[in-house]
């Protein structure tokens, strides 16, 4: 009886120790569950940091990568227009410096702006320089008598204008040396029934360049529309609108002339016709090709 006692009051014991041993076993696994779970979320957030840095150094990356390219673009875009200004200021100095301060633009300003003026046929800016320099000193002579002729043709050209009524000739002829009578007969009409000559509302410098072109002298044509161009300002002020058409006047008068000395020829011509222009005032906004009032 005390045996069976005994063993009765052990077994509690032992399960209530298995019992414990059971709940430490649980205790430790969920610790070391918890531990690990702890362990995966720190990971997963210093790889979220990870990645949201990256992120950012590659915004931050496009960002000055997208500056670099607008920097780059604006700089493009300031180069292209400051280009084109610088061209086109030192075009129109060209035009309008022959007359007043005489050729301004040198050579080696010519050299300096690469596109602006195309160097000679057969070879570079280098290669063609000393036909650069040959054509500058033919172009200052022939503008200078140029100027010259074309002042004598307006004077001319003034003492025999025609204030009577008159009929003009359906195919004028043109002698070798230039008629001013009959020049001045092609360049204005007078209408009909009126008491005096009035300048046509349209001048055709189409027709009027190929009857010329024939005389063998590509100065005088080219002073002698120079000279009308001229002639044409006085008749402005009259109050009659006049047009005219330079792009007719150059396709023409680019029939007179050799291929190398077209541009040379047009730079000529619209630095006598602009200086002419702008020294009666005229255009008054200042418009090379803006001839009609």
């Amino acid at each position: 009886m005390q045996v069976s006692s005994q063993s009765s009051a052990t077994q509690p014991e032992a399960i209530l120790q298995w019992l414990q041993k059971e709940k430490l076993g649980e205790a430790a696994s969920a610790a070391e569950t918890r531990e690990v779970a702890l362990q995966e979320r720190d990971l997963a957030v210093k790889e979220v940091e990870k990645l949201r840095n990256i992120v950012k150094r590659q915004r931050k990356d496009l960002k000055a990568r997208m500056v670099e390219v607008s920097r780059a673009e604006a700089e493009r875009k300031r180069m292209l227009y400051e280009l084109s200004k610088k061209r086109f200021y030192l075009i129109d100095l060209m035009v309008l410096g022959f007359l007043q301060i005489g050729p301004s633009l040198t050579l080696e300003a010519k050299v300096q702006i690469n596109g602006c003026f195309p160097p000679p046929t057969g070879g570079g800016v280098a290669e063609g320089f000393p036909k650069m320099k040959q054509h500058e000193e033919y172009a200052r002579d022939e503008v200078l008598s140029l100027q010259r002729k074309a002042a004598e043709l307006h004077a001319k050209i003034i003492k025999v204008k025609m204030w009577t009524n008159y009929t003009p000739t359906p195919t004028p002829t043109y002698p070798k040396t230039i008629d001013n009578k009959n020049l001045a007969r092609k360049a204005w009409t007078v209408r009909v029934g009126s008491q005096k000559p009035n300048f046509v509302n349209h001048v055709d410098w189409g027709s009027l360049m190929p009857p010329l072109k024939y005389q063998g002298d590509t100065n005088l044509c080219w002073a002698y529309l120079i000279a009308t161009c001229a002639e044409a300002l006085d008749f402005i002020e009259t109050g009659e609108r006049i047009s005219v058409d330079i792009t007719i006047m150059i396709k023409s008068a680019k029939d007179t002339m050799s291929p190398d000395d077209t541009n040379l020829r047009e730079d000529g011509f619209l630095a006598m016709t602009k200086g002419a222009l702008y020294q009666q005032g005229w255009p008054p906004k200042g418009n090379l090709f803006a001839y009609s009032s």
